[in-house]
């Protein structure tokens, strides 16, 4: 099981054709007034995304926090080939 990483419309491609299970909710937002077809849609968002295995989400979270760069574990593969 891979763990997704950060956000934006990337993430419907970096999980093809395996499928994913996308927790919007996980999004770390500059605006807590989007709705979910807002933050879904925005383009701006869609140009950084990780595809990590589960067991590296510490590693992830260590370079994250040292090089000061904000990171959100929002999904993970469901091999089921469908995003929800």
């Amino acid at each position: 099981m891979c763990c997704i990483v950060n956000v934006g419309n990337v993430l419907k491609e970096i999980c093809y054709p395996a499928g994913a299970v996308i927790d919007v909710s996980a999004f770390e937002l500059g605006d807590a007034t989007l709705s979910v077809l807002e933050i879904w849609g925005a383009e701006y968002q869609e140009s950084n995304a990780l595809l990590v295995h589960k067991t590296d989400r510490a590693v992830v979270k260590q370079v994250a926090a040292r090089e000061k760069c904000p990171v959100s574990f929002v999904g993970s593969i469901t091999g089921d080939g469908k995003v929800p």
